[in-house]
């Protein structure tokens, strides 16, 4: 039998709730770096408080702030911009302070920290949360809509149980994640295996030749006053610029313009389709790829390197493809200049031998690579697929657990609702305490 909960507002479960400082109690001038770190929304993270050194106070203003320090046990929850980011406070962390966008929820004795947090954490409570919540640019959390919450109730050995459950299923989910976001740079060491064993397969009594023997056309883009920021509009001629050149892909999304009388005066730099553009600056990798048929006119700009490919002799995309392989990276790692950001010539690039075989040999390297690549791009967008759906899965782990379905319900469990009304006559019995400096507790 699962565990049936009674549904309580969350103020019927908190010893105390206490919200950060506002106003003159703390100004940002007041921060040092390595003092008593503050907890703001930023630093409550994948259910974890991770502090940054440079938001601290000194010990005496802790002392001043005494009242918004956390307790082990506490539950700190953010109550500005995500809903739901909390976070169990750790004995480790025991003193640290609630920062002004924070709130911190001490639970009762009938309900665990770790189970207030996954509660809180779950897709039921953000989607009530975000319904309730308040402010145009950044969502506000009320400390009343917070307190009104309806939470699942039940004993402590199921919740126990529930929150050993949830642990064991997303430690399963965790270590998944971590498998799948190794497969793009699996993919990316992959990938320069194929280039590198397309390439050596080519006989050694092929021609060998410069980048220059087999380029009808190789230039740069125009430099210093020919073309500056000021130039560029907001339509016209496109300038492609080192943004739009990836390793062998082109990036679309970066789009600059300049007016049809500046292209007039540059036309001598215009682009045409299947143009190999390259990269000067060759800093980590070598960035080359094609240029893609576009919309209108366009020209490069200064470090953005053109080969225009005599088809008869080459294939653009065997030429792309030779450049992108990392034998072609540390060929010109060793002969780059630049303190900061080295780069090749022009020169250096148009000298860059490589070996040429029969243009039918070509298409067919070309080809295998091709289908290489398309394997690898199916798997990583399968495990980017798969990614999401792990996303997906803990939420309805959370959801499950909170609608009493995911353990089953101790057979020598008081009911929760016997448990809820003698918990509520004890509470009505006890006299309430004084609140204390600016804490403010929540109504039983």
């Amino acid at each position: 039998m699962t565990a049936r909960p009674c549904f309580v507002p969350l103020a019927d479960v908190l010893a105390q709730v206490r919200t950060g400082p506002f106003g003159s109690v703390l100004h940002k001038h007041e921060y040092i770096r390595g003092g008593v770190p503050l907890v703001n929304p930023m630093h409550i993270n994948g259910g974890q408080v991770t502090p940054t050194a440079e938001m601290a106070v000194s010990e005496g203003k802790a002392c001043e702030l005494a009242d918004f320090a956390l307790s082990a046990g506490d539950v700190v929850i953010a109550r500005r911009g995500e809903m739901g980011r909390c976070a169990v406070v750790q004995s480790s962390q025991s003193g640290w302070l609630i920062g002004t966008g924070s709130m911190a929820l001490t639970p009762s004795e009938h309900v665990l920290p770790e189970y207030l947090q996954r509660f809180l954490s779950s897709p039921e409570s953000i989607a009530a949360l975000e319904a309730n919540a308040v402010g145009s640019t950044m969502a506000n959390l009320n400390q009343g809509v917070l307190l009104n919450l309806q939470i699942p109730f039940v004993s402590l050995s199921t919740q126990r149980n529930a929150v050993a459950k949830l642990d064991a299923l997303t430690a399963r989910t965790a270590r998944a994640r971590i498998d799948l976001d190794r497969v793009p740079v699996l993919a990316e060491h992959y990938s320069r295996a194929v280039l590198a064993a397309a390439f050596s397969s080519i006989p050694e009594a092929t021609e060998d030749v410069a980048v220059e023997q087999v380029a009808l056309h190789i230039f740069d883009g125009p430099f210093g006053s020919h073309l500056k920021s000021a130039d560029y509009t907001d339509a016209g001629p496109r300038v492609i610029r080192l943004e739009n050149i990836g390793h062998l892909k082109f990036n679309e999304d970066k789009r600059t313009f300049i007016s049809e009388d500046k292209y007039t005066s540059l036309a001598r730099h215009t682009l045409k389709a299947d143009d190999v553009l390259f990269s000067s600056f060759v800093d980590e990798e070598v960035r080359v790829c094609l240029l893609p048929l576009l919309e209108g006119v366009a020209i490069n700009k200064a470090d953005c390197f053109c080969v225009r490919v005599d088809t008869s002799k080459c294939d653009p995309r065997f030429l792309a493809y030779r450049l992108a392989c990392h034998s072609t990276y540390e060929t010109f790692s060793a002969q780059v200049h630049g303190a900061t950001r080295p780069r090749v010539n022009l020169g250096q690039l148009r000298a860059f031998r490589f070996t040429l075989p029969s243009i039918s040999m070509q298409a067919e390297i070309v080809r295998r690579i091709d289908v290489a690549f398309a394997e690898i791009d199916r798997l990583v967008a399968e495990a980017a697929a798969a990614r999401r759906l792990l996303d997906r899965l803990d939420q309805a782990i959370l959801a499950k657990a909170f609608r009493g379905e995911l353990v089953p319900q101790d057979p020598n469990d008081e009911p929760a609702g016997v448990l809820l009304d003698r918990i509520r006559a004890e509470r009505a019995a006890t006299p309430a305490k004084p609140a204390r400096g600016r804490r403010a507790k929540a109504a039983a």
